[in-house]
């Protein structure tokens, strides 16, 4: 299987290399856990590769992290950020997203958050059924590797929704901490080894403070640590 590098370093060996290319990954967290700088740093990647990316604010706002990153990206002609991206209908969701993917030739996409594109129309009896179609829809039609983001609280997805977004991903990566102390664990990654421990990954801000800096955790120790 093709491989997309994260720009998470530490992160690709243990996924066998990076994202499956051209499938949707999930990255959920609860509020401050950095999930949107997460996407940034994929995103940095690709250009750092010289590729062309997307960063879709669903909920229409402006990514609540370092500006450093924000900078960083927008100063390269390879980024394109959309905002507010609200449709009942995810087929013509899908096809506008496609639409402009295509135009820029864009090989990766960050939606953040992906529950924001479900929007007030959706029937709540429909969710499961309009996320399987998106989603499905994404990967068929992008021709791009997908990172998609949900908020949990307490470490669980407050919707069902959340819940339907994480079985139909490729991968799920669920990050845990405060903005200088945080660890990552691999939830599920298709192709990914077995053994997948979580790890820490210090401040998740600034590009060149993102690393693996201590080895996994033992079995025992706590997921997070106390500041």
């Amino acid at each position: 299987m093709t491989r997309v590098p994260s720009g998470i370093h530490g992160l690709d060996e243990r996924i066998g290399g990076g994202f499956p290319a051209g499938r949707a990954s999930l990255i959920r967290g609860d509020a401050g856990a950095g999930k949107t700088a997460f996407g940034l740093h994929f995103l940095m990647e690709g250009v750092r590769r010289r590729e062309a990316v997307v960063l879709i604010s669903a909920d229409g706002t402006r990514p609540p992290v370092n500006h450093r990153l924000i900078l960083a990206l927008s100063a390269s002609p390879l980024f394109v950020e959309r905002r507010g991206r609200h449709s009942a209908d995810a087929r013509q969701l899908t096809s506008d997203l496609t639409r402009e993917v295509r135009h820029l030739n864009a090989a990766r996409v960050v939606i953040d958050d992906v529950l924001a594109l479900v929007g007030r129309e959706v029937p709540a009896d429909q969710v499961d059924d309009f996320l399987r179609s998106l989603i499905a829809s994404f990967e068929d039609n992008l021709g791009c590797t997908i990172l998609l983001t949900t908020r949990t609280v307490d470490g669980r997805h407050p919707t069902p929704a959340g819940g339907a977004v994480e079985r139909l991903s490729s991968g799920v990566i669920e990050l845990r901490g405060v903005p200088t102390d945080r660890w990552i664990q691999v939830r599920k990654m298709r192709g990914a080894p077995a053994d997948l421990d979580p790890y820490f990954v210090g401040g998740l801000s600034a590009p060149r403070n993102l690393s693996a800096s201590e080895p996994n955790p033992p079995a025992s120790a706590p997921f997070s640590r106390a500041v």
